[in-house]
């Protein structure tokens, strides 16, 4: 017997009864040498091609390496949406946990709004300018329904905030007489710009507590809101006393106003800005909305 592809050959004696046991790799082709005893010189040669068995064959073997590859596959994308499924779930817990946290300290600014109101009120009253504290609570109450009414909505247009801060001014107004003036750019768009409910009132509330409320008719507030660089900009500007290194508006309005900010930015991602500055006499309090 011959391996064609090793070209070995073996010889056997066969005693006895002429039967064969070969001992064949499939896959593989032999020749079969046959010759006589007693005459040597000639050989009979015949071929002999063993078959692979298909799982032996070479076909069947790519698609046994491309099964174990999409195993691995398979594995690997399961541990990674299993490993991107909890970090999402824990993302969004974090998420859920400083949406509360927000709406917690949203829910406080009602109480220190009322508290403010009702002082201011009080005060009307005191000074028997019964009629300014009649309109007062008149305003006071349609206020405070729209508050109330917008309570669940951590965002409100820009136009719904300027009537909420127009319809507050409006109130301070009567106790005080300084005038106010808001303004927007020339974009059409820029009213329909959400931005966090009741964020700008406190800064407001604080101009007039702390900026015109002493200079009376002489006090002046003005409130600007443009886009500079796709970014909403709103300016709050008084011409009070300003501040102290001591006191620079560390109220408890303000600090709310700090803390939702905070917040605002680690849930969304985006940049909220706040700066306070003097300039020409003016307190300045700028809020910039990246983007």
């Amino acid at each position: 017997m011959r391996n064609k592809k090793s070209n070995d050959t073996i010889w056997q004696a066969i005693n006895g009864l002429p039967v064969l046991h070969l001992d064949l790799q499939a896959g593989n082709d032999y020749d079969l040498l046959l010759r006589y005893k007693f005459q040597p010189e000639t050989t009979n040669v015949y071929s002999i091609s063993v078959k692979a068995f298909w799982w032996q064959t070479g076909w069947f073997r790519i698609l046994e390496a491309l099964f174990c590859l999409l195993i691995i596959f398979l594995l690997f994308f399961y541990f990674y949406r299993k490993k991107k499924k909890k970090q999402l779930l824990k993302q969004q817990e974090k998420s859920e946990r400083l949406l509360l946290e927000l709406k917690s300290i949203r829910a406080q600014l009602n109480p220190h709004f009322i508290f403010n109101s009702l002082s201011s009120i009080q005060g009307l009253i005191n000074t028997n300018k019964l009629d300014d504290a009649n309109l007062y609570l008149s305003q006071f109450s349609d206020l405070m329904r729209n508050a109330l009414t917008e309570n669940d909505k951590l965002y409100q247009t820009l136009q719904k905030e300027i009537q909420l801060l127009q319809a507050y001014l409006k109130m301070e107004q009567l106790r005080f007489q300084f005038e106010f003036k808001i303004e927007t750019d020339n974009s059409g768009k820029i009213n329909t710009v959400e931005i966090p409910s009741l964020l700008l009132q406190p800064i407001v509330e604080n101009a007039v507590k702390h900026g015109v409320a002493e200079l009376r008719e002489k006090g002046k507030i003005n409130i600007h809101f443009c886009v500079m660089n796709d970014s909403l900009v709103a300016e709050i500007k008084d011409n009070g006393k300003g501040f102290s290194d001591k006191n620079n508006f560390n109220g408890y309005g303000l600090k709310i106003t700090d803390e939702r900010i905070s917040l605002l930015n680690k849930i969304n991602g985006q940049k909220i800005e706040k700066k306070i500055y003097r300039r020409d006499g003016e307190t300045i309090v700028q809020i910039t909305f990246e983007k």
